[in-house]
């Protein structure tokens, strides 16, 4: 069945894990959200996280659903330019 335990990165470790490896983020529907998958000999890990864009996305979908409001799992370690987004 594999490993299933899980690890948070910040940002930029993902950013820097993409560059090590070549890995292109997918945009992954209906969740928007963005998924970079690497693969080595026998191991496979995948990384869902958010970015500027896909947290717009879910910003207008509350506006859209008139949800009272939004809330982040974590700040401080996200893509600097989600806040350009929440603004």
């Amino acid at each position: 069945m594999g490993n299933k335990e899980g690890t948070g990165f910040l940002y930029t470790e993902i950013e820097t894990l993409e560059q090590k490896y070549n890995i292109k983020p997918q945009w992954t529907m209906p969740h928007k959200l963005l998924l970079s998958v690497m693969m080595k000999t026998e191991n496979c890990m995948s990384c869902g996280f958010e970015n500027a864009e896909s947290v717009k996305a879910k910003l207008n979908l509350a506006k859209k659903m008139v949800l009272g409001g939004v809330t982040f799992w974590h700040i401080g370690g996200e893509d600097p330019e989600i806040w350009n987004a929440v603004q």
